[in-house]
C-alpha cells in the first residue's frame, strides 16, 4: 500500500499539470495531437474518426479526423502528456503552438502550473472539510488529539526510531503528558537512556524504543547536553469547517504556501551559489513515492495535505527559467514578444533545450540514486 499511495500520488500531480497545458491549447484552438494518460506505450485509446468516436487498440495511429486529439490509455499507469503540435518545431498554421502570439504561448506554458494550483486548492479545500489537525494557540481550546509530532529532524534518534510527522504521543514509558512541556521535561532528564513511546498511528497504535541523544548531536545550533529526540512538538486538535470557507480558507492557504516555496527556493540558490552548501534535501520519484506511502500510514487528510503541498512544489519548480521546464518556453516567449515577434533560430532553441534536458536528466539519475541507497540502507 506504501507504493500504491505513492504512485498516486506522482501520477495525480504529472496528470493535473498536464491536464492544465490540454485546456489552456484547447482554449486557444492549438491542436493537442494526442493526450495520454500514464506514459508508453500505448494500450489503446479514443479518437473521432469519420464524425464518430471509436476505441483502437495498440500504438498504431488510426485515421483521425482533422485536427482530432487521440486520448490515449498507456501501459506506465502514472502521470500523463500533451503532444501539441509543433511545440517544439516551427509552423505559422494557425493551430499550431509555433503560429501563436507570444502571449498565447505564455498561457499555454503556464497551464500546467495553474492546473498544479488548481488541484492544491481543491485538495486543501477537501482536507479543510473533513477537518484537519491544527495547534492549538488559544488558551481553553482543547487538545482532542493530543501532544502531536509537527516534525521530525533527519538523521535523528526520532527518524532512526521511525517516528513520524503526524504521530500522536500517548504516553512514555507507561506515563501520559497532556502537554508539550511535559513531554520535553521528561526527555530532557533521559539523555542516552532508552525510553518507550507509545504513539497514534492513523488507527494504529505503535511502541517505539528511541535513545534520546545530547542536544548538541541532534540539532547544530545548540550547544546543550540535555536530552532531546529530534522532533518538534504541537497540542493540537481537529477543526473542519463548511464547505464554502473551506474554499477560501485553501485559495489563502496555497497561495501562501506559493510564497513560502518562493522563498525557500531562493534561500537554497543563495545558499548554493553564495556559501557552495545545500540546504534542506532533494528527492526524486522514488524519494516522493516512499514519503507519501510512509504519511498514508499516519491518515488519509495527512495523504490529501501533502499531495496539496507536493503540487505546490511542482507547480514553483516548473517556473524555474531553467531549459526544459516550462519556466523556460516563459522566458522564449518573452524574448519573442521583446523581438516583435521574431522567434527565436530553431537551432538555438533546440540545442539549449536538448542540453537542459540532459541535465535534468543527469539531475534525476544522481537524486533517484540517492533515494535507493537511502531506502536500502
Amino acid at each position: 500500500m506504501v507504493f500504491v499511495y505513492g504512485f498516486i500520488t506522482l501520477g495525480l500531480l504529472v496528470f493535473t499539470h498536464e491536464f492544465g497545458h490540454f485546456l489552456l491549447a484547447k482554449a486557444f484552438r492549438v491542436q493537442v495531437e494526442e493526450f495520454g494518460f500514464g506514459y508508453p506505450p500505448r494500450l489503446g485509446g479514443l479518437v473521432k474518426s469519420k464524425g464518430k468516436t471509436k476505441f483502437f487498440w495498440g500504438k498504431k495511429n488510426p485515421k483521425a479526423d482533422k485536427g482530432a486529439t487521440i486520448y490515449s490509455l498507456n501501459w506506465i499507469p502514472f502521470g500523463g502528456f500533451n503532444k501539441i503540435k509543433s511545440e517544439f518545431g516551427r509552423s505559422k498554421e494557425p493551430d499550431s503552438f509555433s503560429g501563436q502570439v507570444w502571449w498565447k504561448k505564455i498561457l499555454i506554458a503556464l497551464g500546467g502550473v495553474l492546473g498544479n494550483i488548481a488541484w492544491a486548492i481543491l485538495i486543501f479545500t477537501i482536507c479543510l472539510s473533513l477537518g484537519v489537525p491544527q495547534v492549538v494557540e488559544s488558551e481553553g481550546v482543547p487538545a482532542t488529539l493530543g501532544v502531536q509530532v509537527l516534525a521530525v529532524n533527519p538523521s535523528s534518534p526520532a527518524e532512526k526510531a521511525g517516528i513520524l510527522p503526524g504521530d500522536i504521543i500517548s504516553k512514555i514509558d507507561g506515563e501520559e503528558f497532556s502537554s508539550v512541556e511535559d513531554v520535553q521535561t521528561y526527555i530532557k532528564e533521559k539523555n542516552n537512556i532508552s525510553i518507550v513511546l507509545e504513539i497514534k498511528r492513523g488507527e494504529k497504535f505503535l511502541s517505539l524504543e528511541v535513545i534520546p541523544e545530547p542536544a548538541k548531536n541532534v540539532f547544530s545550533d545548540l550547544k546543550e547536553d540535555y536530552g532531546v529526540i529530534g522532533i518538534s512538538l504541537g497540542e493540537t486538535s481537529l477543526v473542519s469547517y463548511p464547505w464554502y470557507k473551506s474554499f477560501i480558507l485553501a485559495i489563502k492557504q496555497t497561495f501562501a504556501l506559493i510564497g513560502l516555496s518562493f522563498n525557500g527556493l531562493w534561500l537554497m540558490l543563495k545558499a548554493i551559489f553564495g556559501k557552495g552548501a545545500m540546504i534542506g534535501e532533494v528527492i526524486g520519484p522514488v524519494g516522493l513515492v516512499s514519503m507519501s506511502g510512509q504519511i498514508a500510514k499516519v491518515g488519509f487528510v495527512y495523504f490529501l495535505q501533502t499531495m496539496g503541498l507536493l503540487s505546490v512544489a511542482l507547480a514553483v519548480c516548473q517556473l524555474i527559467p531553467f531549459p526544459g521546464l516550462d519556466g523556460s518556453r516563459i522566458i522564449f516567449a518573452l524574448i519573442e514578444g521583446a523581438r516583435k515577434g521574431r522567434q527565436i533560430p530553431q537551432k538555438t532553441e533546440e540545442s539549449i533545450i536538448s542540453i537542459g534536458f540532459c541535465l535534468l536528466m543527469l539531475l534525476m539519475i544522481f537524486v533517484t540514486y540517492k533515494d535507493i541507497t537511502k531506502l536500502i540502507f
